[in-house]
């Protein structure tokens, strides 16, 4: 028996851009450990173009990080888009799709940390390394809400 396999459209990253980059701290020096106990806040959305625009996709991450540590404290918002193309048109089955809703933000993701660990390293801090996070069980999460 053979199995036929599905041609897919090409899709593509094209470019990431972080609209927010908010960084507050208590005072002019803390300490650089204060991040090792910060609570850590993360959403994303998918959102497409108009209807006559539907070869695009953006997936939208939005971080909130805060620390509180004796009488320091620090917080971080950051918001990131990552633009995704396809060299077909994208139906409404494709934007409900797995790939759409929980594969694209995962191919996103790793830039978002690598971004909050090279910043926070650039700004004086210990670098901040986001957990690898489960978007799968997010969105379910999500969806069960």
């Amino acid at each position: 028996m053979s199995t036929q396999l599905e041609i897919q459209s090409v899709i593509r990253l094209e470019k990431i851009h972080f609209p927010i980059l908010n960084f507050k701290s208590s005072g002019l020096i803390i300490h650089e450990d204060i991040l090792d106990g910060a609570n850590m806040n993360l959403s994303y959305d998918v959102l497409f173009a108009k209807e006559e625009d539907n070869d695009t996709f953006v997936v939208k991450f939005d971080l909130n990080l805060k620390a509180n540590q004796e009488k320091e404290s620090f917080e971080a918002n950051v918001s990131m888009s990552a633009l995704f193309s396809s060299d077909k048109s994208m139906g409404e089955d494709f934007r409900n799709s797995d790939f759409v809703q929980v594969n694209a933000p995962a191919i996103a993701f790793p830039y978002l940390r690598s971004f909050v660990t090279n910043i926070t390293t650039q700004a004086g801090y210990k670098p901040l390394i986001l957990p690898v996070i489960n978007l799968t069980l997010m969105k379910k999460k999500e969806d069960d809400n």
